[in-house]
């Protein structure tokens, strides 16, 4: 399983953790591969740097988009979240997907992302592409 997703400096800071400590309890408890690009390399028309993870199984990636999760409602909670990351009532996450895969989640008029709405209660968007993947 693989997913990317943007990371404000804040939300990395965070998720790497001091000298690196949380993201290596990230990596061991999920046994996954997990990697930020480096301070200041953005994903395009954002301030924000690309988390790549990668586990072997579902089970083991929801376990760490929780933990990611956790990180960002903490870093909500401390007030040094950006705008991008919303309130502790309204978090925001912005996960990159191929443009082949976006068909698949929305489904047919729309069909899996307002089942995904329904059953997850989250406002779920899919803006247009960026980049060329």
């Amino acid at each position: 399983c693989g997913m990317k997703v943007l990371a404000p400096e804040t939300l990395a800071a965070a998720i790497i953790g001091k000298g690196g400590s949380v993201i290596a309890g990230m990596r061991s408890k999920c046994a996954a591969k997990l990697s930020l690009t480096e301070t200041g390399e953005y994903f395009p028309n954002t301030d924000s740097r690309i988390l790549t993870a990668q586990t072997k199984n579902e089970s083991s990636m929801e376990a760490l988009m929780k933990m990611v999760l956790a990180k960002v409602l903490e870093t909500v909670r401390s007030g040094t979240a950006t705008e991008v990351m919303g309130t502790e009532s309204d978090m925001k996450l912005k996960v990159l997907v191929p443009r082949l895969a976006a068909g698949g989640i929305i489904g047919k008029g729309g069909s899996k992302i307002k089942e995904m709405r329904e059953t997850s209660g989250a406002k779920i968007l899919v803006n247009d592409p960026a980049g060329t993947g």
